[in-house]
């Protein structure tokens, strides 16, 4: 029993690291984008900053959403979560 609360301390520390520098990621992507479009005009890198931000926040967010519908143990999390995940692939991946 210790064993599995230790392993679930430390996949919880991991995506709180992953969280973090992503966190990190976006708010430099920000600043990036700030400066590639006001003083640079660079339309291109400021598609391709916020694709990197896009993504990585989707990326942290799935797996904490995924964490979190783990840890109720019912079927209705599960369920939304994928609907909320088909949603999103749709939205950004296909229709542009």
């Amino acid at each position: 029993m210790g064993g599995e609360a230790k392993n679930t301390m430390n996949q919880r520390r991991i995506v709180n690291l992953i969280a973090y520098f992503v966190l990190g990621l976006v708010a430099l992507s920000l600043v990036v984008k700030y400066i590639a479009t006001h003083f640079l005009n660079l339309a291109n890198i400021t598609d391709i900053i916020d694709q990197v931000a896009l993504y990585s926040t989707l990326f942290v967010t799935v797996i904490s959403a995924f964490s979190y519908a783990k840890t109720r143990r019912n079927i209705f999390f599960m369920t939304f979560l994928l609907i909320f995940l088909v949603v999103i692939v749709v939205f950004t991946f296909i229709i542009k």
